[in-house]
């Protein structure tokens, strides 16, 4: 791993491959990678091979004053709830977190790409990883629409080399309807289920691969398959045997 000195903190760059992407994270020296964002650990590359599609740098401080510029653009958000907030500035994107035990502000600032990230988190409060695997989530998300990716709430099963995703709302039952075709089909497994992503890929084909995002199923698999099928699911008013 490389240390590179930017604005007085030494960092260290670590890379990760998901969805066939390159994404680099520059992490403050002494910090564990593989402590601070275990699901990423299947991810993670030797070395960069190639330009990353996004850069995100870690700064262990609280963000200073929210530019005057800033927009509001949107406070609604189903992970965070109310204390969420997202705005717009002349050259950046801004996300804002409130952490509720001593309302510190966790913030990503974010080009308008998002090809390149700042964020910071106080890396001494006990959820520092799952804060910054939220913010890498939603750079992923923004910069891989540029490379005709997109990050799907889903749930993915597959089998012989051919992924299956059933979307919905939550609550719908799209665990469960994986999990009746892990018990009662022969030769399937998981790949993910709550956030693979989807890739249309230069010649056509559209690939579906498992990420480090998969909700309350511990399923971090680093795996490409070919997209067959995608199934909407809905609920009936009542039960049917």
């Amino acid at each position: 791993m490389e240390k590179r000195q930017i604005s007085s903190q030494l960092f260290v760059r670590v890379y990760y491959r998901i969805a066939g992407h390159v994404v680099e994270l520059l992490l403050p020296q002494g910090v564990d990678p593989g402590r601070l964002l275990p699901t990423f650990v299947p991810f993670a590359m030797d070395d960069d091979d190639g330009d990353a599609m996004l850069s995100l740098a870690l700064y262990d401080q609280l963000p200073g004053d929210r530019p005057a510029s800033a927009r509001l653009l949107s406070d609604q958000s189903l992970t965070w709830e109310d204390r969420f907030r997202f705005y717009e500035t002349p050259d950046s994107y801004l996300a804002e977190i409130l952490e509720e035990v001593h309302e510190e502000v966790f913030a990503m600032y974010s080009a308008k790409d998002f090809s390149r990230s700042n964020v910071y988190v106080n890396l001494k409060h006990p959820n520092a990883g799952a804060f910054l695997n939220w913010f890498v989530m939603v750079a992923f998300a923004q910069r891989g629409l540029s490379y005709q990716t997109v990050l799907l709430h889903a749930s993915v099963v597959e089998k012989e080399g051919k992924g299956y995703a059933f979307m919905g709302k939550s609550g719908t039952g799209k665990s469960t309807h994986s999990s009746l075709w892990l018990k009662y089909l022969d030769g399937y497994t998981l790949l993910n289920d709550d956030n693979p992503a989807v890739r249309i890929k230069e010649d056509g084909s559209v690939a579906i691969y498992g990420t480090p995002w998969s909700g309350k199923t511990p399923c971090y698999r680093n795996h490409e398959v070919e997209l067959k099928a995608l199934v909407r699911l809905r609920q009936a008013p009542f039960n049917n045997y």
